[in-house]
């Protein structure tokens, strides 16, 4: 008798208790589907149907991923480990995964990857590796995905790719780096990225782009690169210099640098002229300019309008870059009228900032 009513009253606890999260899982399966998310899973269901093709785990609390952790699940085309406390993946984890198109991995805490995280994976379409806290890349991470059409990295902390990174990768149509922290791009980033059509680098410490890019870029349908620290000085000027307005990311960049071209756009607004002089004051075994010298100088401001133009020009518009930086047409067409003009009657770059502006304010103040 007391036995029974033991059982009776485990039986009561068990149903009170209700299923498992791993029975609620498995409970939610078809025999080519399991939706197994927020369901709290720590670990990968191994009582699952083996013929499944789709597999959701995300939002759980799933915190590791063993080798051959996939292993009974040969036939997964699709796989959603998004939304997980998840910090490393194991070398081998996806071996056994050769027919998986999609795989979902943003969202995680991965704050590095194996160099054979992705081994295994030959049919991969899709690879999501955004939100996470990747600070690097290994060499070699993407080999062995020829068939990788979409690659997803924005949101990560990386401070620079290794040559090579995209090596193999022929099929990517779109890759988006966004919102790191990249300090420069490998010089051999774009070869063998022959179907590449969307690239997006916004949103990290780029200063400078090679003139070699330019045609790269050009050829792509999509380009993002705002919200960089551009400095618009010789560096880039290379790159301005092919720059004709015919392509949107052209309209994108704005200087950051040096200070008097802060806020303006490198295709409208900024000279090449004015990308190179110099920002300090010249030495003084540097040639001294004279009103003989440049002989324009006092005729360019003999009549009263040309006067009160300079005068004008070089306490407000030009000297001050007061209104270069404001965005507005009519402004920065008046500060780049007073800035050619100014760069014509003074040509000589090394005294133009200090000797020559200074017989300016003298001879049409």
């Amino acid at each position: 008798m007391m036995v029974k009513m033991l059982l009776v009253l485990l039986l009561i606890v068990l149903k009170e208790a209700g299923p498992t999260a791993a029975q609620t899982c498995s409970s939610s399966c078809s025999s080519t589907s399991c939706t197994c998310s927020n369901m709290g899973l720590t670990s990968v269901p191994q009582d699952l149907p083996t013929t499944i093709t789709n597999l959701d785990l995300s939002g759980n609390a799933i915190s590791t991923l063993n080798q051959a952790e996939f292993s009974r699940y040969r036939s997964l085309k699709t796989l959603g480990l998004d939304s997980n406390p998840i910090p490393i993946i194991n070398n081998g984890t996806f071996q056994d995964l050769t027919n998986l198109q999609t795989l979902y991995l943003h969202k995680n805490q991965l704050a590095s990857l194996p160099a054979n995280a992705f081994a295994g994976l030959s049919n991969l379409t899709y690879l999501s590796i955004n939100e996470n806290q990747l600070t690097s890349l290994p060499a070699d991470i993407f080999a062995g995905l020829g068939n990788l059409r979409e690659l997803y990295l924005y949101m990560n902390q990386l401070s620079n790719l290794p040559a090579g990174a995209f090596e193999g990768l022929g099929s990517l149509e779109e890759l988006d780096i966004g919102i790191n922290q990249l300090i420069g791009l490998p010089a051999d980033m774009f070869e063998g990225l022959r179907s590449l059509d969307y690239l997006s680098f916004d949103d990290n410490q780029l200063t400078s782009l090679p003139a070699d890019i330019f045609p790269v870029l050009a050829n792509f349908s999509g380009v993002r690169l705002s919200d960089n620290p551009w400095q618009c000085d010789c560096n880039m000027l290379p790159f301005k210099q092919l720059m004709t307005g015919s392509h949107i990311f052209e309209y994108l960049i704005i200087c950051a640098g040096p200070a008097n071209l802060t806020g303006l756009s490198l295709l409208n607004d900024v000279n090449p002229e004015d990308m190179c002089e110099e920002t300090t004051k010249a030495p003084s075994t540097v040639r001294t300019t004279t009103l003989a010298s440049t002989p324009n100088l006092a005729a360019s401001c003999s009549s009263e309008s040309d006067s009160a133009f300079w005068k004008n020009c070089i306490a407000i518009q030009f000297w001050k870059k007061a209104s270069c930086r404001k965005r507005c047409r009519k402004c920065r067409k008046k500060c780049s009228k007073c800035s050619k003009k100014f760069r014509k009657v003074c040509p000589d770059r090394a005294t133009r900032r200090n000797t020559c502006l200074q017989e300016f304010r003298e001879t049409c103040s």
